[in-house]
Order: C-alpha cells, then structure tokens, then sequence
C-alpha cells in the first residue's frame, strides 16, 4: 500500500534483448528520499508518457503506436491494449482534458494526429501529414513534428513542427 509520505513515478527508458521491461513504477519516500520498485512491464522504449486525467491509466509511445497500460491502486501494471499508427519516433503525447482521445506527435515524417481512448481501449485513430522546410536549411529540411499540446478548452491541439519553424493547431 502506498503511504501518506510517498509517491508514485512512472518510468520509461530503453530496452534491448535482455532488458525487456521498459516501464517502471518507483514509490519515493518524501520524507527520507528512499525509492523503492514497485513493479514493471515489457513495452518496447516508452520514451514518452502520458498518465490520463482519471489516473487509472499510462499510455506511452510503443515502436509506432501507442501502449495503455492499466494502473492498479498499489502500482501494478498491466497492458491493455495496442495501436499502430505507422509512425516513425514518436516523441510527444497528451490526453486531452476529457480524457477521450490524446494527441501525439512524431518527430520523423513530419506526422501529429489523435486518437480516440476509453476504458484502457483505442478508437479512431486521426493522421496529419506536414510537408515543408524552414528558414534554416540545413537543420529544417523537413517537417519535424515535436510536441502535440492540447489547448485549454479541448476543443483542439496544437502541435510544434521545428522543421516549419510553426505552430498549426488541428480540432
């Protein structure tokens, strides 16, 4: 049982043929700093999370999808579903404020989109495809998808493109 002077973290890193379990549950003592694993699960570099607004889910970035790993009260995880969405180093989600759907981003191929989330389960999934260069040639050759934010009201994302050197906010 977690206690009253500690937290949970969730962790993503690398993995490779021996180190399978790429993500990781650590409960901190605030009180005198110790960490302790709590638990972890084989998700291939979960480089990027995203816990959803109600807590009872992680999703991170998978090969060229999405992982929802589901939470218990005491850090066990347990992975619930998959979706691929044919992108190349994805390296940026969030849910958005109704939890309903995240918005993701990919650093390679210039692609952002969302898809639809309930119960630990995918929906409909959403692809956006930018094309272009920015003013500083070489370094933005390309579009290079950074970050997908969503905007306060939920209504819409935006996402940061270093390779147009822009902002371009989708519903």
């Amino acid at each position: 049982m977690i206690g009253l002077l500690s937290s949970l973290f969730y962790i993503g890193c690398y993995t490779d043929s021996t180190h399978r379990d790429g993500l990781h549950v650590v409960e901190v003592n605030r009180e005198n700093g110790r960490m302790e694993l709590r638990s972890s699960l084989a998700v291939d570099n979960p480089l990027y999370l995203a816990k959803s607004p109600d807590g009872r889910y992680l999703v991170s970035v998978e090969k060229s999808g999405l992982a929802a790993v589901e939470i218990s009260s005491g850090g066990a995880l347990e992975k619930k579903d998959f979706v691929n969405l044919g992108a190349r180093a994805l390296c940026h989600l969030s849910f958005m404020p109704s939890g309903a759907s995240l918005c993701w981003a990919a650093y390679v191929g210039g692609e952002s989109g969302t898809v639809d989330f309930s119960g630990g389960r995918f929906g409909k999934a959403v692809k956006f495809r930018h094309s272009g260069s920015g003013p500083n040639l070489p370094r933005q050759d390309a579009a290079h998808c950074h970050a997908a934010v969503p905007d306060p009201d939920g209504k819409n994302f935006t996402v940061v493109d270093l390779g147009l050197d822009a902002l371009i906010t989708y519903p």
